[in-house]
């Protein structure tokens, strides 16, 4: 048989739905949010440095204005301080799209960042992979990254008339998709990727040699080490009598935008912690005006022998079932918009989710939380409200009259 104290809670759970249910969506709410971003966080930062680690990732990039063979490359290779070099040829076009039977009609001139690539199937570094169509590139065709395909407002398939910086014009189709991962994702920095066969260079006007160097610094390089070592690669470079307009450095195993995905993650932690305060203020002002509404009830039970510990255990289970209750609804709700939030930061920074699931600590921390923080947000108004005798708590006038709550204004 129930006792009395705890029938009490459980009427004043039911007795007003309006407020449990208030109560429960705000703390939930909250849960929901927490969980769904932490547990994203390390679904992310896993998944992404998972992916990013099967590219071999370059530690440096040189880019030169005279092109370089395969000899300059071998001799990078044999540095002590380089663990493996490639060379590729990148240069800038115009494009526009015109699509099979589709006459003279063509889209305005864009810009296209292409890359041609000595072997597709024995890439050393930055490798790039198939998505659909042909592969490798066929000569005189051109391959897009994937996430370019929204931008160029084209389909594999479609012609694209290519001008070079030499002004000649060729027509080329694209016959496939890759995913190139070592790129920024193309709707970010508003650059699309082609990728053409070192064959088809000659015949769109281009030289056939590098201009790009990759090279991958040794094990265990840290930013410091790779930035020395992109200084010894240049070093060489010029005194082969090669000029470097420009050279990058990469912080070994940090993935590009890394720092802005961990930021947008943050902002949406510190949304969820703020809606997560929001409801512990919530649970602030019910319990204080519950306590308002029932301080006649505290008198007669202290009336009656009660002790102010049991007392203060009514209202504090009566809380921790708020949070038992939301967490019933955050957990599993939480878990599906980590599946939903971590797909979509994945495609919008390109990469695949290889596998999903939700770390032990987010659970953990939610029912850390949801447990926690309403009991910890009901103490002030609890201890505050239990302090008044038996005798003050029967004489009480006003709105501690018993009748605050039953009125419409009261009761929204």
């Amino acid at each position: 048989m129930i006792r009395a104290r705890w029938y009490k809670v459980l009427n004043d759970l039911w007795g007003n739905k309006t407020r449990t249910i208030l109560i429960v969506l705000s703390i939930a709410v909250g849960l929901f949010a927490v969980g769904m971003i932490v547990s994203s966080q390390a679904i992310l930062s896993t998944e992404l440095a998972k992916s990013y680690a099967t590219i071999n990732p370059s530690s440096g990039t040189l880019r030169t204005n005279e092109p370089f063979d395969d000899d300059f490359v071998q001799s990078v290779r044999r540095m002590p301080e380089v663990q493996d070099a490639e060379g590729r040829r990148s240069f800038g076009v115009r494009f526009r799209v015109r699509s099979e039977g589709a006459g003279d009609q063509a889209e305005e001139w864009r810009n296209l960042q292409v890359f041609a690539v000595p072997d597709y199937a024995n890439m050393r570094i930055n490798k790039i992979r198939p998505v659909s169509g042909a592969w490798p590139p066929p000569e005189h065709e051109l391959l897009i990254e994937r996430a370019a395909l929204q931008l160029i407002r084209a389909q594999v398939g479609d012609v694209v008339l290519i001008e070079t910086p030499g002004r000649q014009v060729r027509e080329m189709r694209i016959s496939g998709l890759v995913h190139d991962l070592s790129q920024l994702p193309a709707p970010i920095d508003g650059t699309p990727y082609g990728y053409i066969a070192f064959d088809t260079l000659e015949w769109i006007g281009e030289p056939r040699g590098y201009n790009e160097l990759h090279f991958v610094a040794r094990d265990g390089a840290d930013k410091d080490e790779a930035q020395r070592v992109v200084n010894l690669v240049k070093d060489k470079a010029e005194k082969s009598g090669l000029t470097i307009p420009m050279s990058m450095t990469a912080e070994p195993g940090q993935v590009p935008l890394n720092d802005v995905l961990q930021a947008i993650l943050l902002l949406l932690g510190v949304l969820g912690v703020l809606s997560l305060l929001l409801s512990a203020f919530l649970i602030v002002n019910t319990i204080s005006a519950l306590l308002a509404q029932q301080v006649r009830q505290v008198g007669v039970m202290k009336a009656i022998g009660a002790r102010t510990r049991q007392i203060m255990g009514m209202y504090l289970v009566m809380v921790l079932i708020y949070g038992v209750v939301a967490l019933l609804l955050a957990v599993p709700l939480g878990t599906l918009g980590a599946r939903a939030l971590s797909r979509y930061m994945a495609s919008l920074f390109n990469f695949d989710l290889t596998a999903f699931h939700v770390p032990p600590q987010a659970i953990v921390l939610q029912v850390v939380i949801g447990l926690a923080v309403p009991v910890l947000a009901s103490l002030v108004p609890i201890l505050s409200g239990l302090r008044v005798t038996a005798a003050q708590a029967m004489n009480t006038l006003g709105l501690n009259n018993g009748q605050f709550g039953k009125g419409f204004i009261d009761r929204l």
